[in-house]
């Protein structure tokens, strides 16, 4: 299995991490493109999980760059190949 990259300031107090790299030659996440997601929501303080969606047969679907969700989310999932995993520190 690779591992995990290092993690990565994107400004703003926003950190990302890749824990598993997308697939090789797979679509990337860009703005304006519709992503499905999987995720877990977390209390960075206390790991305390206050949303999830994690059923591979229901993701989470939405345009991003259409503020559509909260802008750290957006962002730390900009460059994501399809497949890949990655752990998003929002402010």
């Amino acid at each position: 299995a690779a591992k995990s990259s290092a993690p990565r300031h994107l400004g703003d107090g926003l950190w990302v991490r890749d824990t598993t790299p997308g697939r090789d030659g797979a679509a990337v996440a860009r703005e304006g493109a519709s992503v499905a997601v999987l995720y877990t929501a977390r209390l960075h303080a206390t790991n305390k999980r206050f949303d999830h969606r994690t059923n591979p047969n229901s993701p989470f679907v939405f345009a991003l760059g259409q503020s559509q969700v909260v802008d750290g989310f957006e962002r730390g999932l900009e460059g994501l190949a399809a497949g890949g995993e990655r752990e998003i520190v929002c402010p």
